[in-house]
């Protein structure tokens, strides 16, 4: 795989812990050779996310996302924490972590 994160500085010069802060991060990731609508696939051809929010509480925006009809894609999985992936109206998939 193919993959880069670029981390932002603090107002210190400091990384912030992703779980805490609120400076964004950037994950720059390879795509194979068929993209999608505004994404990217992996080597595999899985679909990967345009971008990635981070949340304290996923369980709580996954029902309150149920609820509101979101097109969600299956459950809550873990991978390296808790994340969940969702269409937005326009086709573009997302993705949710809680560190």
């Amino acid at each position: 795989m193919e993959i880069c994160i670029l981390r932002f500085f603090d107002e210190n010069g400091k990384h912030q812990d992703a779980a805490k802060g609120s400076i964004p991060a950037l994950f720059l990731i390879g795509s194979g050779a068929e993209g999608g609508r505004l994404g990217f696939t992996w080597p595999n051809g899985d679909r990967h996310a345009v971008g990635c929010f981070v949340t304290p509480c996923i369980q709580e925006l996954f029902e309150r996302f149920k609820e509101n009809g979101v097109n969600i894609v299956g459950e809550i999985r873990q991978t390296c924490g808790p994340n969940l992936r969702f269409y937005d109206p326009d086709g573009n998939m997302w993705e949710i972590w809680q560190p």
